[in-house]
């Protein structure tokens, strides 16, 4: 009998013992973990106390056209330095009781830029930041860099700041083609580093890209090596069915930005909220680009399309084809150089043509120069075109 209860006795001692040890570790494990907390609220505590320290000094040694905002008067005495930025601010987020210190996002670090939003008023706050964006890295950059400013969805009113900016790539039909530009740029630089760059803000994606612009974008997204920096604002409110059959945006661990309908930001920031910034006042804008020097003409030494074709539509179609078809290309020592298909009236006969380069070299451009020659001077009675393109469709697709 002793023995029956010493047993009892000894597995109710094991089961309060049992009891005990996971109530035990709990407690411990709590204890561990509000250290850890403590750690790293005081880990914080003094991270904010040396970044509110030297971000006076860090500010005041940067451009204010990277850190400041609109209203600095550091923008008084604004000149211009061009210089490859590695961050550009796009907002300012709190930081201790009163500071506000500006949030920035990498410029030309292999990382492209995505700003999403999914409703309207986020979509107008992401378009007003983009354009911020667009004026900030323009005044940076000046001379090294180009800035390509693409906005189909409202037919390049979108960056009303557009024609102030002396850095910006003209406006052509199709962001197709804007962005044909920037992959040859590229290719150019990847076989002879010239120092420049090349920076692509792209508004409303997916709305009016078309599948070839899409297949630029994300090309261009893999050229960051080459000079390339990829900002994309993504409207998630556009319904996918407008977006059409592969519409997709291929990236590879990029910066999101995601935007609320208050104005405010973060993902890229961790925990921080971002109060993004608005568009520059266009006095400011006017009166800083004033300061610019003027760009060297990018005609200079090189011969324009209406030099040497027709550009006014009651000019076109008065040339005839009967026995030869000439689309002049160019200006050479002794004269202007045409591209001829059939007989000329000496008898010299011309029926094929090769365009040969690597890429980058131009071969594209000269093709297109070549097609826009003949439809402006022949007509649908006299030449039919049969346009065959190995890239599905993305070079020929405007015809």
């Amino acid at each position: 009998m002793a023995s029956e209860r010493q047993i009892v006795r000894t597995r109710l001692a094991e089961a309060q013992e049992a009891v005990r040890a996971p109530e035990e570790f709990l407690h411990e494990g709590l204890a561990r973990a509000q250290g850890a907390i403590d750690a790293a609220a005081m880990r914080h505590r003094r991270a904010t106390q040396t970044a509110l320290r030297e971000f006076p000094t860090i500010l005041a040694n940067g451009r204010p056209e990277l850190y400041d905002a609109w209203g600095s008067s550091r923008f008084s005495v604004w000149s211009e330095h061009p210089a490859l930025p590695g961050e550009v601010r796009v907002g300012e987020v709190p930081l201790g009781a009163a500071a506000l210190v500006p949030a920035t996002v990498p410029l030309f670090a292999g990382r492209t830029v995505v700003v999403v939003t999914s409703t309207e008023p986020a979509a107008r706050t992401a378009r007003a930041m983009i354009r911020a964006l667009a004026v900030r890295a323009s005044l940076a950059l000046g001379h090294l860099g180009t800035l390509h400013l693409l906005d189909p969805a409202q037919e390049g009113f979108g960056f009303t700041e557009r024609a102030l900016l002396r850095n910006t790539a003209p406006l052509d039909a199709t962001p197709s083609t804007s962005l044909g530009a920037v992959i040859d740029a590229a290719y150019r630089r990847r076989e002879t580093p010239d120092g420049r760059v090349d920076l692509v803000l792209a508004l409303d994606f997916p709305l009016r890209f078309d599948f070839g612009a899409v297949e630029s974008l994300n090309r261009i997204a893999r050229l960051s090596a080459a000079g390339v920096q990829l900002i994309v604002h993504h409207d998630l409110a556009v319904e996918a069915g407008n977006a059409g059959h592969g519409r997709h945006l291929d990236l590879t661990n990029p910066v999101v930005i995601e935007v609320r309908d208050d104005g405010t930001a973060h993902h890229a920031w961790g925990s921080l909220n971002v109060t993004l910034d608005s568009a520059p006042p266009t006095e400011l804008v006017e009166r800083l680009t004033a300061r610019l020097p003027q760009l060297p003409d990018p005609q200079m030494g090189t011969v324009r399309f209406a030099d040497l074709n027709p550009i006014e539509p009651a000019e076109w179609w008065r040339h005839t084809a009967t026995e030869l078809v000439s689309v002049p290309v160019g200006a050479g020592p002794g004269g202007t150089v045409s591209v001829m298909f059939g007989q000329e009236p000496g008898g010299v006969a011309h029926t094929h043509a090769v365009v040969g380069g690597q890429p980058g070299s131009g071969k594209s451009e000269l093709l297109h120069t070549i097609i826009t020659g003949i439809v402006t001077r022949y007509g649908p009675d006299d030449v039919q075109l049969y346009l065959v393109d190995g890239q599905s469709g993305v070079s020929f697709q405007r015809y």
